[in-house]
């Protein structure tokens, strides 16, 4: 490290040493699972909506284009009661599924932060 007037610079690198520990510490792996936590939330709440309204009539779920080709193929065409229960447990696997994923992100999330601590820490607690 090469201290300049107020300014820290990494020697192999010439950038700026808060501009370094950041980079170290907040990564592309980082950020992904940052960003996929967030993206996982928002479509649990989409779940929950689609939950809280399919007993509401003529209620037609939010979904993804890709959820909505796969509902589609599942549901016969004459039977409205069946389409209803299919439905309901397609967006309940859904969401399920979702919850999983979420919490997974969040755990590989804590253990980047446990292992940045403990190279910070050098090991020690």
């Amino acid at each position: 490290m090469v201290f300049l007037a107020n300014k820290t610079v990494c020697q192999q690198t010439n950038i700026p040493m808060d501009t370094y520990v950041e980079s170290i510490l907040f990564d592309d792996t980082f950020n992904h699972l940052t960003k996929s936590i967030v993206n996982a939330s928002r479509k649990q709440s989409i779940y929950a909506y689609n939950t809280a309204n399919l007993s509401t009539p003529e209620f037609l779920p939010v979904l993804t284009p890709d959820e909505q080709r796969e509902l589609n193929n599942l549901i016969p065409e004459n039977d409205p009661e069946y389409a209803k229960a299919v439905t309901t447990e397609f967006i309940l696997a859904k969401m399920t599924d979702n919850r999983l994923r979420h919490s997974a992100y969040i755990s590989l999330q804590k253990k980047k932060i446990e292992i940045i601590r403990q190279v910070s820490t050098l090991g020690k607690k």
